[in-house]
C-alpha cells in the first residue's frame, strides 16, 4: 500500500554554516511536501549560525554537540533522535528546490524496492549539475556518476528508509569525516538494498562551503574552471586512510589479496610524484601517517570487518558490476592537474 504522506525526518549537519543556514532552512519550509520534522545537529560551531536558525520561523529541533563530533557520528546522533520513516541528510551548505522531497517519497513509495536515493546535486548559484550519485573505481576512489550507473549517494544529501539505516548499523564513527558514506553505501550493497538516482531531486551544493583553507578559501571538493586545484593535506590523509579502512572492512579477502597490492602501487606513484614536486613532507602527512593509523587500529577493523562479512547477502561479482574498472586517481589527475598544496 503506497504512503503519500510518510514523516521525512530531515538532519542537517552544522559546523560554522552562517552564511548558508538560513537559505537551507528556508528551502525546507518552502517545500511542497509538508510533513518533514527538521533536526539541526551542531557540532560546536562558533560562528553565530545558530543564532541565525531563530530567525527562522520554523519548527526546528537544535542539538548541540559538545565538541566537534565529524559527520559520522553526528548524523547518527540526529538519526537516534529522528522519527519519520525516511532520514534525509543534508549538509548546511545545501539548498532545496521546491518539489525536492516529494520527488524522493514519489520514488520510494510507487517503487518499493528502492531503498536509498541519490539527488540531482547542482551548483550552488545556478543550475550547473553536478552528480545525481557518485560512482566508484575498484580501489575506492570516486567517479563521476553515471544515468543508470552509480555506486553511493553522498551525505550531503542521501535519502533513505530510516529502518534500513538502523538495521545496517548507521555510519561508521571511526571515520570521522570523509568516506563515512562510501562505506554506508558499500555495506548496503553487501545486503543487497537498492540505489537509485532520482534526478527531479534537485539539491544545490556550495560544495566545501564549510571546508576552509587558512587564508578562508573554500576547499571544493570538485574543480571550478579556470581555476587550480586546492589540495588539503588533512582531507587528503582523511580520505587516504578511510579509503583503506574501506576496502579492508568490505572486500572479501580473496578479492583484498588481489586489490591491496595494486592500490599500494599507486600510492607509490604517488609518492614519487610529491618527491618529484619537492614536497616530500605530503608523503609523512598523508601516506605514512595512514599506514600508521590502519596498523594500529588493526584489531578494531578486523572486529568490524568479521561483522560485515558475517552479514553480507551478495558476493564482490555483484559489488565490482557497479564499479569502475579504471583507476580514478588518474583519471582525476587529468581533469585537475597539478594541484596547490593548502
Amino acid at each position: 500500500m503506497i504512503d503519500m504522506n510518510p514523516l521525512v525526518s530531515i538532519i542537517m549537519l552544522n559546523y560554522n554554516g552562517s552564511n548558508y543556514i538560513e537559505d537551507c532552512i528556508l528551502s525546507i519550509k518552502n517545500q511542497s511536501y509538508d510533513n518533514v520534522e527538521t533536526i539541526v545537529l551542531d557540532n560546536a560551531s562558533t560562528d553565530d549560525s545558530l543564532k541565525k536558525v531563530e530567525n527562522v520561523n520554523y519548527d526546528i529541533k537544535i542539538i548541540k554537540n559538545r565538541d566537534n563530533f565529524g559527520s559520522a557520528k553526528a548524523n547518527n546522533i540526529g538519526a537516534k533522535e529522528a522519527n519519520g520513516k525516511y532520514l534525509f541528510f543534508l549538509n548546511v551548505d545545501t539548498r532545496l528546490e521546491k518539489d525536492c522531497i516529494k520527488n524522493l517519497v514519489l520514488k520510494c513509495e510507487k517503487e518499493k524496492k528502492v531503498d536509498v536515493c541519490a539527488c540531482q546535486e547542482v551548483s550552488y548559484d545556478n543550475f550547473y549539475p553536478f552528480d545525481c550519485g557518485i560512482g566508484l573505481d575498484i580501489f575506492g576512489y570516486g567517479y563521476p556518476g553515471k544515468p543508470g550507473k552509480i555506486f553511493y549517494s553522498p551525505s550531503s544529501s542521501l535519502f533513505l528508509k530510516k529502518q534500513i539505516f538502523d538495521t545496517i548499523g548507521g555510519f561508521d564513527e571511526s571515520y570521522f569525516m570523509y568516506k563515512d558514506d562510501v562505506d554506508l553505501c558499500w555495506r548496503l550493497h553487501l545486503q543487497d538494498y537498492r540505489i537509485e538516482q532520482v534526478s527531479e531531486a534537485i539539491v544545490h551544493h556550495k560544495g566545501g562551503g564549510v571546508s576552509l583553507a587558512k587564508n578562508g578559501t573554500i576547499l571544493n571538493p570538485r574543480k571550478i574552471k579556470n581555476t587550480r586545484y586546492i589540495m588539503n593535506v588533512k582531507r587528503r590523509y582523511l580520505g587516504e586512510r578511510n579509503t583503506i579502512y574501506t576496502l579492508l572492512k568490505n572486500y572479501s579477502l580473496f578479492t583484498l589479496l588481489i586489490i591491496i597490492p595494486v592500490y599500494l602501487l599507486i600510492n607509490i606513484g604517488e609518492m614519487l610524484f610529491f618527491m618529484f614536486m619537492m614536497k616530500p613532507k605530503i608523503i609523512m602527512d598523508v601516506y605514512l601517517k595512514s599506514y600508521f593509523y590502519i596498523l594500529k587500529n588493526m584489531g578494531k577493523i578486523i572486529k568490524k570487518r568479521q561483522i560485515v562479512q558475517r552479514n553480507r547477502k551478495v558476493n564482490d561479482l555483484k559489488i565490482l558490476k557497479f564499479m569502475e574498472k579504471k583507476i580514478g586517481k588518474f583519471s582525476a589527475f587529468k581533469t585537475i592537474g597539478v594541484p596547490e598544496i593548502k
